[in-house]
């Protein structure tokens, strides 16, 4: 006899959808299918890269909003060893589908 698995897979903001795995065989429940291609992908973990720049001070919005529309994110502003401040920003590493 064989039995369907369910798993829910939600994104943020957004409900709960339930995604069919497939077919099990009860002897082998513990293990079951692979979860369907895009599945394993929603559950992988995103790879980032990293930048860091100079702030002038009288110039921080225009720096930032430049930056952010390349797709950078605002992570972090630190005093630099030299007393300036220092943006920390990252972006997803886009990888090519196969």
């Amino acid at each position: 006899m064989l039995r369907h698995r369910i798993g829910i897979v939600a994104a943020l903001g957004r409900e709960a959808v339930p995604i069919p795995f497939g077919e099990v065989n009860p002897q082998c429940a513990e293990h079951g299918p692979a979860p369907a291609p895009h599945v394993r992908r929603a559950m992988s973990v995103p790879r980032w890269e990293y930048v860091t720049t100079p702030l002038m001070i009288h110039n921080t919005t225009a720096i930032l909003n430049t930056w952010g529309s390349e797709g950078w994110e605002l992570v972090q502003i630190v005093i630099g060893p030299e007393g300036g401040l220092v943006a920390y920003l990252k972006r997803p590493i886009v990888e090519a589908d196969a």
